[in-house]
């Protein structure tokens, strides 16, 4: 056997030999590809998660600054609703105040001023009664009046003829 044909054998054996592992080698290269593919595909994940926490931590930012001011707003609240409180608590003793001077004039108005106005009008009654009365013979007595201004009239004038 020649060097060449040695050669030649060497060379095919090889080949058989490495045939599977070319194989193997063809595998991984494919594997190596869908792998280079799918970290691709992570990398532009995370490029967008990365986008997408950068608005997240806008909006927290954005949100914080709205608690604060929703801190601020209830505080104002708070101070206000105290200013309420108490004002409301003036007006309650306003008002028991009031409730209590109205008792007092209830009271008084039962025992003095009721006594009284019926005093009043008793007597208002009565005087209006006596000059009811009065009213009538008042009209009487002008009617008697007339008559006897006439009847003097008429007498003077016979007098005068007579005299």
């Amino acid at each position: 056997m020649s060097d060449n044909e040695l050669l030649s054998a060497i060379s095919e054996m090889m080949d058989r030999k490495l045939e599977p592992i070319h194989a193997d080698i063809i595998e991984l290269k494919m594997d190596v590809r869908e792998l280079q593919v799918k970290v691709e595909n992570l990398e532009t994940r995370v490029r967008n998660l990365q986008t997408d926490m950068k608005g997240v931590k806008s909006d927290i930012k954005e949100l914080q600054a709205n608690v604060k001011i929703l801190q601020a707003d209830v505080k104002e609240l708070q101070t206000n609703m105290g200013h309420v409180q108490a004002d409301m608590e003036a007006m309650q003793v306003r008002m028991e105040n009031m409730e209590f001077g109205m008792k007092k004039m209830q009271i008084r108005m039962e025992s003095d001023v009721s006594p009284r106005l019926q005093n009043i009008e008793s007597c208002y009654l009565s005087t209006y009664q006596r000059y009811s009365k009065g009213a009538e013979q008042i009209d009487s007595m002008q009617m008697d009046i007339d008559v006897l201004k006439s009847t003097v009239i008429e007498h003077s004038e016979k007098l005068q003829r007579i005299s």
